[in-house]
């Protein structure tokens, strides 16, 4: 396995395993509880960054292309907001660009959800072992 391979594969478990569980509210107070436990990515929320990674490098945020300053700003804001990352990144199965690279540390540096999507329009989510699941 090439050596970008391996670092993407090593970023991208890091990123996964931040934070593993599920919130919990309360019915009787409709309040998240203090429980130790994260939200999974496939919970509804208005906190997403669509995030797609061209083969060329290019960066999309939402739709919009950005350069990966832009975007480091709105993870730090998803950050704090409990938000989370859809994760797309055309030919997948090649070497990721660096590009690729620095977007999934961004990711790992704030400590975001992610869901990865083998599907530019983000219709699926890749589990931990690579299957595609709608």
């Amino acid at each position: 396995m090439k050596t970008g391979m391996w670092l993407f594969g090593l970023l991208l478990v890091s990123v996964l395993g931040t934070g593993c569980g599920t919130r919990q509210f309360s019915s009787s107070e409709n309040t998240i509880s203090n429980t130790p436990l994260t939200k999974t990515v496939s919970e509804k929320t208005l906190n997403v960054a669509k995030v797609k990674v061209m083969k060329s490098g290019k960066i999309f945020l939402d739709g919009t292309e950005v350069a990966l300053a832009e975007l480091k700003v709105e993870f730090a804001r998803l950050s704090s907001d409990n938000g989370e990352v859809w994760y797309y990144r055309e030919n997948a199965q090649e070497e990721p660009s660096p590009e690729a690279m620095m977007v999934i540390k961004a990711i790992a540096d704030n400590n975001l959800p992610v869901k990865l999507s083998s599907r530019p329009d983000f219709s699926d989510s890749v589990d931990f072992k690579g299957v595609s699941r709608n």
